[in-house]
Parts: C-alpha cells; structure tokens; sequence
C-alpha cells in the first residue's frame, strides 16, 4: 500500500473502516444462500446506488469474472458503509 503525505497538513487519527454489509439477496443464482453471502464469495463489488430503499439501504451488485453470466452474480440490498471488504 502507497502511503500519501500531505505537506504541511496536520494528520487525522486513523480510523477502522466499517466494510460493506450484505443484507438482503433480490436475485441470486449461485454461491450459496442468503444468510451465507459474504462480499469475498465474489471478485467485483459495485455499489449500484445509496440510499435505495426508502430507510436508506444501498443496491449493490456482485459477481465474479463476468458481469453478464447469468450464473455468478447477484443482487443485494445492504451497507455500503466505507466500501472496504
């Protein structure tokens, strides 16, 4: 990781950075069940749009290799929170 200094600028603590939170499967078509999905079952984790849902959910879309391939990807209604996994 590249460590970026600005000069002159007084640090900020640290801090933890809350990862992304999968919620609610909309579509699912592989991997494993709702209350098992995790943001590592996937290798892309796209944050469709904030606040989604009238309380505030996120949509965000997962999947693997390709975006299109019907059998390895999903829909999800969660928490971005700081876009970490």
């Amino acid at each position: 990781m590249t460590k970026v200094i600005v000069i002159g600028e007084i640090p900020a603590p640290e801090k933890k950075l809350v990862p992304i939170k999968l919620l609610k499967v909309l579509n699912w078509r592989s991997f494993c069940n709702d209350t098992e999905a995790k943001t590592s079952n996937f290798k892309n984790v796209e944050l469709i749009t904030r606040k989604y849902t009238a309380d505030g959910f996120d949509l965000i879309f997962c999947y693997n290799d390709d975006r299109n391939d019907n059998n390895s990807c999903a829909l999800f209604i969660g928490q971005w929170n700081d876009g970490v996994i």
